[in-house]
């Protein structure tokens, strides 16, 4: 690194210039967010962040923070670090600093219990992960209801999408319309009710808490009272009832841009115990359909079987037309144990070995 310029760990005084710095890049964040998602993150003990600071002047000129989420997969429970929010000041670019400050965070968490690095990086920032030692875990597939594919169409740099998309707007119209006539009349014998606050020990009691064969998040009662409390983003929550009990959840959010606002289901719960049926997901979606008014409902594949999707309309990513019109969010991941490839015998470059929904992802 040039002389110029010092990695060092994040300090508590360096909270103002990280909140300041962020604003000038990516947008105003308040201060109860750095709290929720960095400093009062319950599964790890300090700030994960690292700073660089410009020796000559003592600026704070760039950040390496990492969002702390504890894992398990089998008898395995772990924390995984997952770098986001990573900011260089427009002035000091092109110094090496995101990969100084990247080999840093290796040296330093390689000595910490920290299982791996995994994130969702795009397009852009993707080759500078790989050409640093990540590998590509794989794509993960998502299935989207799209409500407006002229909206899809005007978020696209691509011009003739959103003709095409203004002309698929009477036909995307009729055939959701369709879809949605054949369960108006529809009387499966489960109840929904919705939530503006995480009802965290209910979710916690359906979630699958149990042995797992895939790496997932560790879903307890303090995991859904920390997770759905960021200040930023509202979640929406609603739990199917089934002969007076508790069958299944969806937890949604409303993300996107301007031009194509969407409604992400973020995580899907079903009953540790295997009772959920066809009918509790079919009357789960149909609510978030009718509460939605997004453009787009979007889910990470897998989290709602795929025969109940695909009646309600959603595409996936993974054949035609989406498979032409967008990329998947790629999963890249580095492994920080000493067996390189595994962690306690378990494979963590292998797509097959992870089950994610959204809720493991820092943007929603």
């Amino acid at each position: 690194m040039p002389d110029d310029y010092v990695v060092r760990p994040f300090l508590e005084e360096d909270e103002e210039e990280f909140l300041d710095l962020h604003a000038n890049v990516f947008g105003d964040k308040p201060a109860e967010w750095f709290n929720w998602k960095y400093s009062e993150n319950p599964y790890i003990d300090h700030v994960p962040i690292l700073t660089v600071e410009e020796v000559q002047t003592g600026r704070c000129v760039g950040f390496r923070p990492h969002l702390a989420l504890k894992l398990r997969k089998g008898s395995w429970r772990g924390v995984g670090l997952q770098p986001c929010d990573t900011i260089v000041h427009p002035d000091h670019r092109r110094q090496g600093l995101f990969t100084k400050m990247t080999q840093a965070a290796i040296c330093k968490y390689k000595d910490e219990d920290i299982g791996f690095f995994f994130n969702f990086p795009n397009e852009q920032s993707r080759p500078g992960y790989l050409k640093l030692g990540w590998e590509v875990v794989g794509e993960m597939q998502t299935e989207t209801r799209i409500r407006s594919p002229s909206a899809w169409g005007k978020a696209s740099p691509n011009r003739f999408l959103e003709l095409a998309g203004t002309v698929a707007n009477p036909l995307m119209r009729g055939f959701l319309n369709l879809v949605d006539f054949q369960f108006s009349f529809s009387n499966t014998g489960s109840t929904i009710r919705k939530y503006e606050k995480p009802p965290a020990q209910l979710l916690s009691s359906i979630s699958k808490t149990g042995t797992a064969d895939k790496f997932n998040l560790h879903r307890t009662k303090d995991f859904y009272e920390w997770r759905y409390s960021r200040p930023d983003i509202e979640y929406s929550f609603y739990i199917a009832n089934r002969d007076g009990e508790s069958k299944a959840a969806l937890i949604t959010a409303e993300i996107g841009s301007v031009l194509m606002p969407t409604t992400a289901i973020v995580e899907a719960v079903e009953h540790q115990d295997g009772s959920c049926e066809d009918q509790d997901w079919f009357e789960l979606m149909r609510a978030v359909i009718e509460n939605s008014d997004s453009k787009a409902i979007q889910m990470f594949a897998g989290d709602i079987p795929r025969h109940i999707t695909r009646r309600l309309g959603f595409f996936s990513s993974s054949s035609f037309p989406l498979s032409r019109l967008q990329n998947p969010p790629q999963l890249v991941a580095y492994p920080l144990s000493t067996d390189g490839n595994s962690l306690n015998n378990e494979k963590v470059l292998e797509l097959q070995e992870w089950d994610l929904s959204w809720s493991a992802w820092d943007v929603v």
